[in-house]
């Protein structure tokens, strides 16, 4: 996320001299052009849609990568690539994002232009960055890192000094992250690019969080508030803020934390950013906690729940957009990955699964029956053992009544013990053929679910299937058990 929001720092920047350009390049567009001039505006136009509207990027990569390919113009269609999953990975589809971003590599790699594979290398990086897969996100930054260090391109370095810093931060190593903040630091300092050094700082500061320089983490986050505040830079100073009152927090500085808290609010107030939200309620709960305040804490810890669970749900919603909207998009450029074939047997296999976890709980509700018809049974016989009880009373104060049929008395009670063993066989052996009968079908639900895992390679599959696998070995156990004990 962090890298997300330097790019989009970068970008804002130049927001008004970029709306000339498009302008411009709007005009030109309308001209009589060669289709790979052509190309190039259109890609041209959805890099400076990137800082006001995704969607209008979306629709010009789009539109470059089909008129690309109809004139097999490479580069066009690896810059096409590049755009378009610049656009998916700011949008939170990180999947299709990161689909978009491998082709482009790889045909930017055949036609052999660095400078591109630099810049997709960087992207790739921060897609895992934002997934916090920290150490491919680092491989990845590295390798553009190096790429630019052959051509001999300064600012492309300081803008992956700067990245990687952020990545060693979060991967616990405070040392490397503060060595390449520096030499960023070093970079734009030089050349007078002041206005990039606000993450830099701010990046510095938190590796001595970790190193525990209280004083040097100061002195770097005030840089970074002057830097905010000289250039309106609501994205950085939004976490900065935060990361200040957590700071002053922790060394019980309540006053100046309470302060940061509430200019962190202040900037979501017109920067809505629901992961710096979810990490601010989480802060503030621990502040009223420490503050001996439990109902304040209380209620951001509900306000965090809410945001944890409304992410939780969004990125479950965006993933399956995201699958939808590659295998559209794949189709639509006969690029799929798999058949249309392919795609029914795994809906085929979805179905078959779903099937399966239907009888999984027809046979649950069946058990639960099972078990609903074996206690009316024994109340059944608690009260056939209360009525003999009570007879047998009888019998003892009619003494008389006792005596004169005295002779047939154990014939009676011969008779009564009969009917109650007949009455337990018969459930024993109704038990038994119901438990049977529920082992049958759930064995064979072992065995397909056994085929699935054989035949089927996809990950989220597999997850299912290896979740109801469990399920079925731990209802198979409870009928084995009820089995046991029916024997016993």
């Amino acid at each position: 996320m962090r890298l997300a929001l330097f790019f989009l720092v970068l970008c804002s920047l130049g927001v008004s001299a970029q709306q000339v350009q498009e302008d411009s390049l709007r005009q030109v567009l309308n001209n009589q052009l060669a289709d790979s001039a052509r190309v190039n505006v259109l890609n041209n136009l959805a890099l400076l849609s990137l800082s006001h509207s995704i969607d209008s990027l979306l629709v010009w990569g789009h539109n470059a990568l089909t008129l690309a390919r109809e004139i097999d113009y490479q580069k066009g269609i690896a810059e096409a690539h590049k755009n378009l999953g610049m656009g998916y990975y700011l949008k939170g589809s990180y999947d299709i994002g990161l689909g978009q971003f491998i082709e482009a590599l790889r045909i930017s790699e055949k036609i052999g232009d660095q400078a591109l594979m630099s810049r997709i290398r960087h992207n790739i990086g921060r897609v895992y960055f934002s997934q916090e897969n920290y150490s491919l996100a680092v491989t990845n930054i590295s390798e553009a890192y190096q790429i630019a260090e052959r051509m001999g391109d300064s600012t492309a370095m300081a803008t992956e000094q700067l990245s990687l810093c952020s990545c060693f931060e979060n991967l616990g190593e405070p040392n490397r992250a503060i060595y390449y903040c520096d030499l960023s630091l070093n970079y734009f300092g030089k050349h007078g690019l002041e206005e990039r050094s606000g993450l830099a700082y701010q990046y510095r500061g938190q590796s001595y969080v970790q190193l525990n320089k209280i004083d040097d983490a100061l002195t770097d986050f005030w840089k970074a508030k002057s830097l905010v505040k000289k250039y309106n830079f609501n994205s950085v100073g939004c976490d900065l803020f935060r990361e200040m009152a957590d700071l002053y927090l922790s060394l019980g500085k309540f006053d100046s934390s309470r302060y940061y808290f509430n200019k962190t609010i202040e900037v979501l107030s017109t920067y809505d950013n629901k992961q710096s939200q979810r990490k601010l309620f989480s802060s503030l709960q621990t502040y009223y906690e420490k503050i001996n305040e439990p109902d304040s804490a209380l209620m951001y810890s509900k306000e965090y729940t809410i945001l944890l669970q409304d992410d939780f749900k969004a990125r479950v919603r965006d993933q399956l957009s995201s699958v939808q909207a590659y295998y559209e998009l794949e189709l639509n450029k006969n690029e799929l990955r798999f058949s249309r074939a392919e795609l029914k047997r795994r809906n085929a296999i979805i179905s078959s699964i779903s099937i399966g976890a239907c009888i999984l709980v027809v046979l649950l509700i069946i058990i639960w029956r099972f078990y609903a018809m074996k206690k009316k049974a024994n109340n059944e016989l608690t009260k056939l053992n209360n009525t003999i009880s009570s007879q047998a009373h009888k019998l003892q104060v009619a003494h008389d009544e006792i005596q004169r049929i005295n002779e047939n008395l154990e014939d009676i009670v011969d008779e009564r013990t009969l009917e109650i063993k007949e009455k337990n066989k018969i459930l024993v052996e109704y038990a038994h053929s119901n438990a049977h009968k529920v082992r049958g079908p759930l064995a064979r639900i072992l065995g397909i679910l056994s085929i699935i895992e054989l035949t089927i390679h996809d990950e989220e599959i597999r997850d299912l299937s290896d979740r109801m696998h469990e399920s079925a070995r731990e209802l198979d156990g409870v009928v084995r058990e009820i089995n046991q004990r029916l024997e016993e």
